[in-house]
């Protein structure tokens, strides 16, 4: 139905698009041959892509007007492939008049294998339907000031002619799959979120400084435009760098702590009860009292002026200060109430977005405080879903 909404602005879109690329095209080519200067031929590319973006998007906008089942996985893939296929092409002419037109070879790539991913995720197979996890529903607002709801989620597929019951199986069983993703979760000794976390900042570190190299040898030998592309890199591998750091730092001083769950997972309405247990010795702590702050969190993601944001909201949190016992290695306990008509965290998070619980312990100390966060499973009960 969201599809069939779409049809007649996706066909306006389109002519719009393959419109205004004719007419630069034209006006393209009456200059060389006015001129009589066709060097710079190959960049006609770039008006036939907005002809051929054009024409795609009409041709969409008229099947998804006629198509009952078109969905937004049909969508991504021929607006991706398209884009992508004419990406690549375009490289290659451009890479005769400059060596820089291959960069937009390797990105034509992503593009389509981006459409086909995005296809075989959203489209069900013949004989099967789709089957929702979970939903969120975020906001798209475009250049023109248009705004509209759009929802994303997490589907299964089970076949078209399955009972009820045959359904809630296949429901349990990804409920399942989802938690064996986080074995601390299933063990009831649940990660501090730095330790999972920290080599993936490491390495995206890494990656941010060695793609600022390649842009800026880009930058040297073909187009400066890239050293700009390579300053605002810079910029992000920096900020990722010194997130690192500040873990490594945090993590040298006092380690990283678990906390011990006595009943796993809990559900809203029940009582969660636990003990974390540090490396912390008493002596890197100004007084050994804990702030512990018990979290519900939403994220949804919306759409404006052609990027893409993210907005996590606090829609519940309780504090309590406590005092930690030990000496060598300190050990908090934890006992929160949670309301039961809060939601459960959302499992298989669909592009980050959804539910969170999280349990943050933070205590004073010289130097860096100590601060530990932990992704909690308040998991709704199968009958609450």
């Amino acid at each position: 139905g969201r599809m069939k909404e779409m049809s007649k602005p996706l066909q306006w879109m389109g002519w719009l698009f393959a419109g205004m690329g004719a007419l630069v095209a034209a006006a393209f080519v009456f200059t060389m041959i006015s001129e009589g200067d066709y060097s710079d031929a190959p960049g006609i590319i770039i008006p036939l892509f907005f002809v051929t973006a054009g024409v795609g998007l009409i041709a969409l906008g008229r099947r998804a007007g006629r198509d009952a089942k078109f969905e937004i996985g049909h969508f991504v893939f021929w607006v991706f492939g398209a884009v992508g296929a004419v990406m690549m092409i375009g490289g290659v002419f451009l890479a005769f008049d400059d060596p820089a037109g291959l960069i937009l070879i390797p990105f034509g790539g992503v593009f389509v294998a981006a459409g086909w991913f995005a296809r075989k995720a959203f489209v069900p197979p013949e004989g099967m339907k789709r089957v929702a996890m979970t939903e969120d529903t975020g906001t798209f607002r475009s250049g023109f000031g248009q705004t509209t709801r759009v929802t994303t989620g997490t589907y299964i597929h089970v076949a078209e002619d399955a009972t009820d019951e045959e359904v809630e199986k296949a429901r349990s069983r990804w409920r399942e799959d989802q938690m064996k993703q986080r074995p601390d979760w299933l063990k009831g000794r649940i990660e501090q979120e730095s330790k999972r976390t920290g080599g993936a900042l490491k390495y995206a570190a890494i990656f941010a400084f060695v793609l600022t190299g390649a842009l800026g040898a880009v930058g040297w030998f073909a187009d400066p435009f890239f050293f700009l592309m390579a300053g605002f890199v810079c910029v992000g591998a920096v900020v990722i760098a010194w997130q690192a750091a500040g873990q490594a730092a945090r993590a040298r001083k006092f380690g990283y702590a678990e906390f011990d769950m006595r009943r796993h997972p809990v559900a809203p309405g029940e009582r969660l009860e636990g003990v974390i247990e540090t490396e912390a010795p008493r002596r890197e702590l100004e007084d050994g009292r804990f702030l512990l702050t018990l979290s519900c969190k939403h994220t949804t993601r919306y759409r404006s002026n052609d990027k893409t944001h993210y907005r996590t909201k606090t829609i519940w949190s309780e504090e309590a200060h406590v005092n930690a016992s030990g000496e060598m290695a300190l050990t908090v306990k934890v006992r929160f109430d949670i309301p039961a008509d809060l939601p459960g965290a959302t499992l298989g998070r669909s592009g980050g977005t959804g539910y969170t619980w999280e349990l943050k312990a933070e205590a004073e100390a010289p130097g860096v405080d100590f601060v530990a966060r932990f992704e909690l499973p308040v998991i709704e009960t199968p009958k609450a879903l």
